[in-house]
């Protein structure tokens, strides 16, 4: 398996972008952006993840482990 990592800085807090990320409704817009709809999980760790298109089309995953504010990791 092939892992990726990268960064971006954000001029925003730690907190702000976190509930972007994880959060209703701003994940919905976040995920539209790339044709997306907003992921179905509850991201705890160890529960599964959905990220579907508009035609079902899509990915699965699970959430590896997780750390408020930090970092969220999916396998």
């Amino acid at each position: 398996m092939m892992t990726i990592k990268k960064s971006i800085l954000i001029p925003a807090s730690k907190e702000n972008v976190w509930s972007v990320l994880v959060d209703d409704p701003y994940n919905r817009e976040w995920y539209a952006v790339f044709g997306k709809t907003a992921p179905k999980t509850n991201w705890g760790q160890g529960h599964k993840d959905v990220f579907t298109d508009k035609s079902r089309n899509g990915i699965t995953g699970k959430v590896d482990a997780k750390t408020p504010y930090e970092m969220i990791t999916n396998v």
